[in-house]
């Protein structure tokens, strides 16, 4: 519902009705005495509007039925040799919609297309309750756009795990 304050127009929401989400989720997965392990994974969701919300307006800032992406598959291999583990993700998902603002005044909607993460983790052991561990996600983009919001760019991990 638009009101008006000033110079200004904003948006604000009354009963916009529900959304729901049904799906499902298949994961193969195993491992090797030597240490390698694998799992491929396929998600399907789904996400039927029960809003009555006219989405061809600009001012509509809900998107139940397009705003989660429909597939999105997940493949992993690594192995591990002595104190030594390596891991090797890729995740590939479809596109949907998201909302930009790109001034203080206006929120509009978004498509963000299918895109791919490749993600690597190099880790040593350094003994039974301690491991560090470097990872890079997004080794296949400097810089992807995966939300409405900025890009997101490759990162570089160095973690410490400790367990007890």
């Amino acid at each position: 519902i638009p009101a008006r304050n000033g110079k200004f127009t904003y948006y604000y929401a009354t009963e916009t009705g529900y959304g729901l989400a049904a799906g499902t989720e298949l994961t193969l997965k195993g491992s090797l005495k030597s240490g390698l392990r694998w799992r491929v994974g396929y998600t399907y969701t789904v996400t039927p509007d029960h809003s009555g919300i006219k989405y061809n307006q600009l001012y509509s800032y809900v998107d139940y039925s397009n705003s989660t992406p429909r597939h999105v598959v997940i493949a992993s291999i690594g192995d591990t040799w002595g104190p030594w583990e390596a891991d090797l993700q890729a995740r590939w998902q479809s596109a949907y919609r998201d909302f930009v603002a790109p001034d203080q005044e206006n929120l509009l909607h978004y498509s963000i297309g299918a895109y791919a993460t490749v993600n690597a983790r190099l880790a040593y052991r350094l003994n039974d309750n301690a491991t560090v561990a470097f990872t890079v996600d997004q080794l296949n983009a400097a810089s992807q756009r995966e939300t409405g919001g900025p890009n997101v760019q490759r990162q570089f991990m160095l973690s410490l795990t400790s367990g007890f």
